[in-house]
C-alpha cells in the first residue's frame, strides 16, 4: 500500500509543482471586448431595424474619433465600403464593418465620395491638397490616386460628387464657390455648366432619366434640369405660385427614388417633402421630430422598396415601410449627429450609417 501511495505523489507532484489542477482547462479563446459605444460607424443587417456597433476597443483604427462626411456602398459588394473623413482621408472595410484600415488618401475634408456602378475598383473622392480643393480618382480599389480637376487657388472646396449610375461617363461636381461642373469623359476634362447664388450642397440625378437632374443650395433653393445642365429652373419659386403646393423652404438634402422616375425628396429644417412629378408640386411627409429643434439631416430610400425610408435627425434613426406613414425609432447615445446613411444596391438589408459633430 506503501509503494503505491508513494507512487501517486511522484505522478501528482510534477503536475502541483507546474500549477496544473486536474479541473478541466479555461477555454483558450477568450470572449472579444465589448463594442465601442462612441463609434462614428454603424451597421445594420436587417433593413435599419436594429443598428450594430460592432468595432472593437482594441483595434488599430479608433473609429470614435472621426467625423463622417461621405460614404460609398461597392455595387458589387455589400461589405465594401469607404468613409470619407473630415481631417481624416478615407477609411475602407472589406468585411461590413468589423474592421477599417485607412487608404493611401491624404487630404482634408472629404465631402464627395462616389463609385463607378459598372466597376468597382473606379473610385472618385474630393478632397484638399496644399489647401486647395481638388478630385481624385483610383482605379484600384483606393490603392493608387491621381488628381483630376483643381480649384483655381487656395480656399473653394469639392463639397458635392455624383457619378451618373445609367452613364458612369457623366459626373457632376460642387464647389463652395458656387460653381457645378461636369465632366462627361470620366473626369478626363470639365465644364462649368451653372453657377448658384449659394453653394450648391447636393445633386441628385433620376435613376431612370439621366437628363433629369436635381440640385439643393445652402440657402435652401431646389433647381431642376430636363436637358443633362444645359438650363436650370427654380422649382422654389414655382411651388410657392402653385397653390395646391406644399411650399418649398428651408430644405439642403434631395434624394431621388431609385425605382421610380419623377420621385423626390427634400429634406431639411422643414422636416420632409415629397414630389411624385419631378419637382412640379410637393406634399409634406410627417415625422415624428421637430425639424426646426433637429433638423432632417440625411434621407435614404431602399433600392428594392419605394415604401422603405429611413432617416436621420441629431443622434436618432427613424424608418418607415409605409411610405412615411408610421416611423419606428433607434436611439444612439453619442455627442454626435447622424450625418449620413447609405444602403447598399446590391442587398438592402444591408446599411451603413455615419456620425459627425
Amino acid at each position: 500500500m506503501r509503494k503505491y501511495l508513494f507512487l501517486a505523489v511522484l505522478i501528482l507532484a510534477p503536475m502541483v509543482l507546474a500549477g496544473c489542477s486536474l479541473t478541466p482547462a479555461a477555454p483558450a479563446n477568450t470572449p472579444p471586448p465589448p463594442p465601442n459605444p462612441n463609434n462614428s460607424l454603424w451597421t445594420s443587417t436587417d433593413a435599419g431595424k436594429t443598428w450594430i456597433n460592432n468595432f472593437p476597443l482594441n483595434q488599430k483604427v479608433d473609429i470614435s474619433k472621426v467625423d463622417v462626411l461621405s460614404l460609398a456602398v461597392n455595387p458589387f459588394d455589400a461589405k465594401n465600403v469607404f468613409v470619407g473623413l473630415k481631417g481624416a482621408g478615407i477609411l475602407k472595410t472589406d468585411n461590413g464593418g468589423q474592421d477599417w484600415s485607412y487608404l493611401n488618401f491624404q487630404s482634408e475634408k472629404v465631402y464627395g465620395l462616389d463609385i463607378d456602378p459598372k466597376d468597382g475598383r473606379i473610385i472618385y473622392a474630393s478632397g484638399v491638397w496644399q489647401k486647395r480643393g481638388k478630385i481624385f480618382k483610383s482605379t484600384d480599389s483606393g490603392e493608387n490616386w491621381v488628381e483630376i480637376y483643381t480649384t483655381p487657388a487656395n480656399g473653394p472646396l469639392v463639397i458635392s460628387l455624383v457619378i451618373d449610375k445609367r452613364s458612369p461617363n457623366i459626373i457632376y461636381a460642387t464647389t463652395s464657390d458656387n460653381q457645378v461642373i461636369k465632366s462627361t469623359d470620366t473626369g478626363v476634362s470639365w465644364k462649368n455648366i451653372y453657377t448658384s447664388s449659394s453653394p450648391v450642397l447636393k445633386v441628385a440625378i433620376d435613376r431612370l432619366d439621366s437628363n433629369l437632374i436635381y440640385m439643393a443650395t445652402q440657402s435652401g433653393i431646389i433647381f431642376r434640369s430636363k436637358d443633362g445642365g444645359k438650363k436650370f429652373e427654380d422649382l422654389s419659386s414655382q411651388s410657392q405660385r402653385d397653390k395646391k403646393s406644399q411650399n418649398i423652404r428651408e430644405v439642403t438634402v434631395i434624394e431621388t427614388d431609385p425605382s421610380n422616375s419623377g420621385w423626390l425628396y427634400a429634406v431639411g429644417r422643414a422636416g420632409m417633402l415629397k414630389s411624385s412629378d419631378a419637382g412640379k408640386t410637393w406634399s409634406k411627409i410627417e415625422i415624428l421630430n421637430n425639424p426646426q429643434n433637429f433638423p432632417v439631416k440625411t434621407l435614404a430610400v431602399n433600392p428594392a422598396n419605394s415604401k422603405e425610408l429611413i432617416y436621420g435627425a441629431a443622434q436618432a434613426a427613424y424608418r418607415s415601410v409605409d411610405g412615411g406613414v408610421n416611423w419606428s425609432t433607434f436611439q444612439f447615445d453619442l455627442a454626435k449627429n447622424v450625418n449620413v446613411i447609405k444602403y447598399s444596391n446590391l442587398d438592402p438589408t444591408q446599411l451603413y450609417l455615419g456620425f459627425s459633430k
